[in-house]
């Protein structure tokens, strides 16, 4: 198999096909999960307030009580907003995806029944996991359940809607993404919130002078490391936030974001990445060696399934809550870059986003063809990524380390190989303290977990 990806395929994310070219008022969007929750009523409501997009929402989803509830939702959206857009619900993929110019996905494959193994199998290890999605032993494992997934979408995607472009925003983004651009010729988008979610904080601790406008980042999904800023800007925000941050709270938020692994980053490195405390410290063994300490040091805490069951309720209340009438129909705009990427490639104007796609250059030590996280412009022409300066030494190391596992969690679940995948974990920083006879042990539990769910 080809480890990398044809220069064709990296060439389409910089020059459309003729029909990207054609400026496409009206459009289909399959929204694959497009029953969540979480992120149906944000996606669609962006697409609702839309001044430019028109055409119909395919929603998809294998539940279809929630599918025909973000049915309704989406069009209560776009009635609200007086929008151009169709919204139907099916439960065929493929009808979903004929035809489409842009899938969205939106998937979380076994969902919380599935999570609870990643975390729980890990930690009878005496390994903790803050998120358990992205890296780690956690993430590896929700990488070999999802990644045959997505492959099967991007497959389908090949024969039903071959020049649609693919926007993910389901974790493992990293490997999802790699998986479905190695394996097939889908150009595939990860789009992640982590970056506005620190600028936010930021500036809701420090005020609308906090500094953090125009970053650069480069690295990999939840480990960008803020690049080409002046280092006294940065020594002056990180000097401001340590002085503005309260007390950490055990019976806090633990999805919140508490800077302090963030500041000890910056004292290490001069830079630091701009993703949420509980997801970077997932990256690196020094954090998260008991529950106790990474919380006394650092405040993290830790997030168990049912502080996951807790958000689904609450977001599963908000969507009744607006169909019966409870609550009043009030759009605004979500901060997802999803609808302003399709704007983007459907050729409503050039912008800048964040973006996850495959190297082709624009992170000096990172093989060609493996997902990185970079900021690029998007216009009708395709995706095309800005040269970032160079990572300091220390942090591209980590990212080179993180690059190599998850290239091997690729592999592993393409190629149906646990030896693989064992390397993987084996390389992984959270799984250095298990002997290789304990880290097998554990592979074959998180397997054995993902066949069962």
């Amino acid at each position: 198999m080809n480890p990398g990806v044809s220069p064709a395929t990296l060439e389409a994310y910089s020059e459309g096909t003729l029909a990207d070219r054609e400026i496409k008022r009206a459009m289909k969007i399959a929204f694959v999960g497009g029953g969540s929750y979480a992120w149906g009523p944000d996606l669609l409501g962006d697409l609702a307030q839309s001044r430019t997009l028109r055409g119909t929402v395919c929603l998809n989803d294998i539940d279809p009580v929630a599918g025909e509830r973000m049915q309704r939702l989406g069009r209560m959206y776009m009635a609200a907003a007086s929008a151009p857009f169709e919204v139907s619900y099916t439960p065929s993929l493929d009808e979903a995806l004929d035809g489409a110019d842009y899938v969205l996905l939106s998937i979380t494959t076994g969902g919380l029944r599935a999570m609870c193994g990643d975390l729980e199998i890990p930690q009878r290890y005496g390994i903790y996991q803050t998120v358990g999605d992205t890296v780690g032993p956690g993430g590896i494992a929700r990488g070999l359940r999802n990644i045959p997934v997505i492959v099967d979408l991007a497959r389908r995607m090949e024969r039903l809607c071959p020049n649609a472009w693919l926007l993910n925003v389901t974790n493992p983004m990293t490997t999802l993404c790699r998986a479905a651009t190695r394996a097939t010729s889908i150009r595939a988008i990860g789009l992640c919130h982590e970056y506005r979610g620190v600028q936010m904080h930021a500036r809701e601790l420090l005020g609308p002078d906090a500094e953090v406008d125009g970053w650069q980042v480069a690295g990999v999904n939840h480990l960008p490391w803020v690049v080409g800023v002046e280092h006294a800007s940065l020594q002056r925000l990180r000097d401001r936030l340590a002085a503005a941050l309260p007390e950490p709270d055990p019976q806090g938020d633990p999805f919140g974001d508490r800077f302090r692994v963030k500041l000890e980053m910056f004292d290490l490195y001069g830079t630091f990445p701009a993703a949420g405390d509980r997801h970077v410290a997932e990256f690196f063994p020094s954090y998260l060696g008991s529950p106790d300490e990474a919380f006394r040091r650092y405040g993290l805490l830790l997030t168990h399934i049912h502080h996951r069951e807790s958000t689904r309720a609450r977001d599963i209340e908000a969507v009744l809550r607006q169909l019966d009438g409870r609550d009043p129909i009030n759009l605004a705009p979500s901060g997802e870059q999803a609808v302003g990427v399709i704007e983007a490639l459907a050729g409503f104007g050039s912008r800048e986003f964040v973006v996850n796609i495959p190297n082709q250059g624009q992170l000096a030590g990172i093989r060609p063809g493996a997902v990185v996280e970079c900021v690029a412009t998007v216009d009708g022409d395709g995706v095309h990524p800005l040269p970032m300066p160079d990572l300091p030494p220390g942090p591209a190391a980590w990212v080179q380390t993180h690059v190599a596992a998850q290239e091997l969690v690729v592999q592993a679940a393409l190629e149906e190989r646990m030896d693989l995948a064992l390397q993987a974990i084996l390389i992984d920083p959270l799984s250095h303290r298990l002997s290789t006879a304990d880290a097998r042990g554990m592979l074959h539990e998180l397997v054995e977990h993902n066949k069962a769910v």
